[in-house]
């Protein structure tokens, strides 16, 4: 026997997909009141510069108090774009009409006034139709006319000179701008700091907005601020109008009637949870909380559901609890305390389950060599410190509640500086893998001869030395193994 220098080939990670377990203390019911549930469209992060929406019989407008809309006014035209109030340009040709900041554009952010104020947004309209391109705004809290469309202040007081009486009107931080997503000319402007600007169907119908690079159908209201150059939108709907839309997209029609009650009962609970409150809304409308289309797939059988568990969400210890699903959890749930770490919920522990009928069509893996691991983990920002080439990569811990979930990971380089992650949802994160369920194994290519005698090249994890048989278990490993001389 002699110790034979053999480099590691690659590392396979093999898994199963994320987790998320629930049990609870009680069912409770709201009461008959509808309550409103505030859905962020877009997370800070997304925010768009503009907003193409459609509703088939125009716009009512408003401003909103937070689950309320209180109305200024109506505006016939069923297709408008909303954006901050700055100069931009919007592309009226295009299907999604593009718009974007443009100083030279078609839409200009400074007007001309005649400075005074009219008793209804009716009253400001009639008298904007005396001067070109005039449009009613809502300022201050009073009803304004403004007219003409310039880039800058300077242009606008050369135009001026033409209206005895007149004053600029100066863009205002956080003013929102309605145009016509046809023509580009300006409908409204609202400049109110006391509530966001609102805007809803007339007659009660839905609006189409973009989402996602879609656009779907929603009932309620949308609230509107600007910020800089992009907005906020937030859609106010009533909660069980929230619940039979989440219902199309997350469960569709499938399971049994039993399983989509249940499943009605913890839709309803996440937004109660509030869990973006800090940033102005109660849940946003992707899988961080839950998938809101609108009226996409929504369907009649799905609704009877709804109506049949109407007000009812989980609690534990008298709050709605943290209530987390998924498709496939690879044989067991991961617990709240090794997913993000703090004090074990005890409603949130590891659950096993012995048969997951979804499993097969989410299990993945991914196989690197080692030099396609440095590179994959150098381009990760968690492990971007690592130099030199890799020495191993380590599983250190997984969830103690239970389930194989990866709660402790290490990243060694070849200059022996080594990286720790710890929880699982960090991990997964970091690694930008699916999940935190996967398992570890190092291979390498080695001589063996066959059972007719031919020696081929094999992939092997494990191997036999003199100290019995032990797994490949990093790069750059030498192995005293028994090569026939």
């Amino acid at each position: 026997m002699r110790s034979v220098k053999t480099r590691v080939a690659s590392l396979l990670v093999a898994a199963a997909t994320v987790a998320g377990s629930m049990s609870a203390g009680a069912v409770r019911c709201l009461g008959a009141s509808e309550k409103a549930v505030r859905v962020g469209m877009y997370l800070a992060s997304s925010s768009p510069f503009s907003s193409y929406n459609q509703a088939a019989g125009g716009f009512e407008i408003g401003y909103s108090t937070g689950r309320a809309f209180v109305s200024l006014g109506r505006i016939s035209n069923c297709g408008v774009v909303l954006l901050p109030d700055v100069n931009a340009s919007l592309d009226c040709a295009s299907e999604r009409k593009k718009c974007v900041p443009a100083s030279g554009g078609n839409i200009g952010a400074y007007s001309l006034t005649n400075g005074k104020t009219y008793g209804s947004f009716a009253q400001a309209q009639t008298a904007a139709q005396r001067y070109p391109q005039g449009y009613a705004a809502y300022a201050g809290g009073s009803f304004q006319i403004r007219f003409g469309s310039y880039a800058s202040a300077a242009a606008a007081q050369r135009a001026l000179a033409a209206y005895p009486g007149c004053r600029v009107a100066q863009p205002a931080a956080g003013g929102i701008r309605m145009v016509d997503a046809s023509t580009a000319r300006t409908l409204f402007v609202y400049d109110n700091g006391a509530g966001a600007f609102a805007l809803r169907a007339a007659g009660g119908g839905t609006v189409k907005v973009p989402v996602g690079g879609n656009r779907f159908d929603y009932y309620g209201f949308f609230e509107y601020r600007a910020s800089g150059r992009s907005l906020t939108m937030v859609n106010v709907v009533g909660l069980e109008q929230y619940v039979k839309s989440v219902m199309a997209g997350e469960i569709g029609t499938n399971a049994s009637v039993e399983t989509r009650k249940a499943f009605s009962i913890l839709v309803r609970t996440v937004p109660l949870g509030k869990k973006h409150a800090a940033a102005g809304y109660d849940v946003c409308a992707d899988s961080c909380c839950q998938g809101y289309r609108g009226t996409y797939r929504q369907s009649a059988e799905n609704d009877k559901i709804v109506d049949s568990t109407r007000g009812q969400y989980v609690t534990y210890d008298g709050k709605p609890i943290a209530c987390l699903y998924h498709h496939s959890n690879g044989g067991a749930s991961c617990s709240s305390a090794a997913a993000w770490g703090g004090e074990a919920v005890p409603y949130l522990m590891s659950v096993p389950l012995e048969e997951d009928p979804a499993a097969g069509a989410y299990t993945w893996q991914k196989a690197f060599t080692e030099e396609e691991l440095y590179r994959y983990l150098k381009g990760r920002a968690a492990f971007r410190g690592i130099s030199g080439g890799l020495e191993r990569v380590e599983i250190v811990e997984t969830d103690p509640y239970g389930s194989e979930y990866v709660t402790a990971l290490r990243v060694v380089d070849e200059t022996g500086r080594n990286i720790e992650i710890r929880n699982s949802e960090e991990i997964r994160s970091a690694l930008s893998f699916t999940s935190a369920n996967f398992k570890l194994t190092y291979t390498m290519d080695t001589e063996a001869v066959t059972s007719s005698g031919k020696m081929e090249s094999i992939r092997v994890s494990r191997i036999l030395t003199a100290d019995g048989e032990q797994p490949v278990d990093g790069f750059s490993e030498s192995y005293a193994v028994w090569d026939g001389s």
